[in-house]
C-alpha cells in the first residue's frame, strides 16, 4: 500500500534539497581550490603529460559532480510537481504554497536562475582552469615569492 504524500514530507524534501545544495557548492569549492594550489604551486610548471592528465582528472571530476547536479535539478523538479499535483487535490498551507510560487516554472523562478547561475559559474571556472593550466604564460614573476 503506498503512503500518501503529505506537505510536511515534501517541505522537508525541499529543506534536504537546500542542505544538499549547499553541500554540493562545498565539495565544488573544495575541488577547484585544490586544483588552483596545485596549479600555483607546482603544475603551472609541470610537464605537459602531467598538467594534461591532472586536467583530464579535474575534467572527470566535474563531469561526475555535473551528473550528479543534474540528478538534483530532476529531484527538485518532481518535489515542485509532488507539490503542484498536492495543490490540486486542496488547500495548502501558507508555507507550501509560497514554496510553490518560489518553485514554479519559468524565466523568472528562482530554480531557473540558479540553474542558469551553476551552469555559467561551472563554465566559467572551467574555461579558466583550462587557460591557466595550458595557455597561460607564467612569468618568474608569477612565482618568485614562492621559491
Amino acid at each position: 500500500m503506498v503512503t500518501p504524500i503529505t506537505e510536511s514530507d515534501i517541505a522537508n524534501q525541499i529543506v534536504q534539497m537546500m542542505s544538499l545544495t549547499l553541500q554540493g557548492i562545498g565539495v565544488v569549492f573544495t575541488i577547484v581550490s585544490a586544483y588552483v594550489v596545485a596549479l600555483y604551486y607546482f603544475l603551472y610548471r609541470a610537464p605537459l603529460i602531467l598538467k594534461l592528465g591532472s586536467f583530464l582528472f579535474f575534467t572527470l571530476i566535474a563531469v561526475l559532480v555535473g551528473y550528479f547536479i543534474l540528478g538534483a535539478f530532476d529531484h527538485s523538479d518532481a518535489i515542485m510537481q509532488a507539490l503542484r499535483d498536492l495543490a490540486q487535490k486542496g488547500a495548502l498551507s501558507p508555507i507550501g504554497q509560497r514554496a510553490l510560487d518560489r518553485g514554479s516554472f519559468g524565466p523568472n523562478s528562482i530554480d531557473d536562475k540558479l540553474r542558469w547561475l551553476i551552469e555559467a559559474a561551472f563554465a566559467l571556472i572551467y574555461l579558466s582552469l583550462l587557460y591557466l593550466t595550458f595557455f597561460h604564460r607564467w612569468t618568474h614573476a608569477d612565482y618568485t615569492e614562492r621559491d
